[in-house]
């Protein structure tokens, strides 16, 4: 209500989530005399323009939020008198369209800059933000329709240590290497999900206080990696690369981030080269290694299977590996979701040692490989597996072992087609499709129901035949009725069998009309 612009001696308005409704009265600008902290509107259905008066209150030190509104319009220029703030600054969650230069006046601005989700099409981040040189944490300009470049002018915050988080805007061109200036940067470099291409600037191994979340994702970034990201020593959440266009080998130096314990993302890039055996170092990670589709070559290390605190997300997906799985994987023991070698080029037998895995859940994924040999009995033990138990797509032979019966949780995604089976699915096994409520897959496109002989079944019947008189027509001369035994070194199989008793039966009828045109020829006797 605008009568609140009449108690001149306020110093403070905290109305947040109050379900007011209208717009800012412009007579708030009269509260210029006393108004020194908490101007707080946000997170009612206000609308409108933000008042060009609010640049009155000059004594405002703490707190400008009108997040979360419905704001159109220009951010007013005016708002560059409020010279005193040091905290909290907040617009964003608006529809608001323009970034005024006037913004980087705020020069006492200690912590909290906050623009983030608003409408600011194709605008341009301004130069004069690097005037903000006291900041120290939270520029958060992200999901804000920004284009252009970043500018080199955010190297001049060199106190920032915490949250410059940028991302799902559309920059395009280069990461400053001014951005390796901030040397007490600590946590949070979010450039994630625009339009940067160009080389990752090796100055930001110069951040050598980072902690968590370097986030340069969803990019055109290209070129190699620098060998400067070994220097971040003190990562301990999330190096996230993925999603971007870098080339060449995976530097080894990588394998210097030893606190790093999850959220390793190098994937969707083009990669090329073996996987370093320096990557086995990263002994803290306990979730997300993440690696797939690039066009990584050679074998799969044995030193990963050192990576024995990783409980969450192993993914080596969709990339021309060779070689088989390393029986060293079997030392995972704390994993309980989501191992996957999916379409990876492996070969070779499944390591009876991934039936130490007992811990698993769901994601046992080696789809779409080259894997040959039998199933082992020793996966029976991943009896907590409920989901996607995948080895469909493969050269896998032999039985089924009746040991997968005893993963008696499954519900959804249990696919053992399109490979070499051979026998009947165990009955243990069938018994499982009862509680599979989805993707039950194990006969498709397999070689269930033919014998297990070590070769293929005979094509052809064998001739040796020895006649046997039924005594039926008497005599042993030509036109007598009799029946063949067919004697059969495959004797025993269902399908053979079969097949020689059909011709057994029609030998028989054509030598039993044989017989009955002959007798109709001498007549009756």
């Amino acid at each position: 209500p605008t009568e609140l612009a009449k108690l001149t001696k306020l110093t403070a308005i905290d109305v947040g989530k109050a379900a007011l409704t209208g717009t800012v009265p412009t007579e708030f600008g009269r509260l210029y005399k006393k108004m020194t902290s908490h101007f707080n509107l946000n997170s009612n259905p206000l609308h409108g323009q933000i008042p060009t008066q609010l640049g009155n209150l000059k004594k405002l030190a703490n707190t400008l939020n009108l997040s979360g509104d419905r704001f159109t319009g220009p951010i007013p220029t005016e708002v560059g008198k409020l010279t005193k703030m040091s905290f909290n600054f907040r617009l964003s969650e608006n529809s608001l369209a323009s970034l005024p230069t006037e913004l980087g006046c705020l020069t006492g601005m200690g912590y909290g800059l906050y623009l983030f989700s608003n409408l600011f099409t194709d605008a341009t981040m301004p130069t004069e933000f690097g005037q903000l040189n006291r900041l120290e944490s939270q520029l958060s300009i992200y999901h804000a329709h920004l284009a252009l470049t970043i500018p080199t002018q955010l190297g001049s915050l060199v106190q920032m240590s915490r949250h410059m988080v940028m991302g799902f805007n559309s920059f395009t061109g280069a990461i400053p290497t001014q951005i390796g200036n901030l040397v007490k940067f600590d946590e949070w470099l979010l450039f994630r999900s625009n339009l940067l291409t160009k080389a990752i600037p090796s100055q930001i191994g110069r951040l050598v206080q980072m902690t968590s979340w370097l986030a340069l994702d969803n990019n055109a970034l290209s070129n190699t990696l620098p060998t400067e990201l070994g220097n971040l020593v003190n990562m301990n959440k999330a190096l996230n690369l993925e999603g971007n266009r870098l080339l060449s080998a995976i530097p080894t130096q990588l394998g210097k981030l030893s606190k790093l314990n999850q959220i390793f993302y190098l994937q969707y890039n083009s990669f090329s080269s073996p996987i370093p055996t320096e990557l086995g170092n990263l002994v803290a990670m306990t979730s997300h290694f993440m690696l797939r589709s690039n066009s990584l070559t050679g074998a799969i290390p044995t030193e990963l299977g050192k990576l024995d605190n990783m409980v969450s997300t192993i993914v080596l997906s969709y990339d021309p590996l060779s070689s088989s799985l390393p029986t060293e994987l079997g030392r995972l023991t704390k994993m309980k979701n989501n191992l996957w070698f999916r379409a990876s080029s492996l070969s070779g037998a499944i390591p009876t040692e991934l039936g130490k895995l007992e811990k698993m859940v769901n994601g046992f994924d080696l789809v779409s490989s080259l894997l040959t040999s039998s199933i082992p009995t020793e996966l029976g033990n991943l009896v907590k597996m409920s989901s996607a138990f995948l080895l469909s797509a493969n050269s896998l032979s032999s039985t089924i072992p009746t040991e997968l019966g005893k993963l008696d949780r499954m519900m959804t995604g249990f696919e053992l087609s399109t490979n070499n089976f051979c026998s009947d699915v165990p009955t243990e096994v069938q018994a499982l499709s009862d509680g599979v409520m989805g993707s039950w897959e194990v006969t498709l496109d397999t070689s269930i129901g033919t014998p297990c002989n070590g070769g293929k079944p005979p094509t052809t019947l064998p001739t040796a035949a020895v006649p046997v008189d039924h005594g039926e027509y008497g005599g042993s001369g030509g036109g007598n009725n009799v029946s063949t035994a067919i004697i059969l070194s495959c004797a025993g199989t269902a399908l053979v069998l079969a097949m020689a008793l059909a011709f057994a039966m029609a030998v028989r009828r054509r030598r039993r009309a044989a017989a009955d045109t002959a007798a109709e020829q001498k007549g009756p006797v």
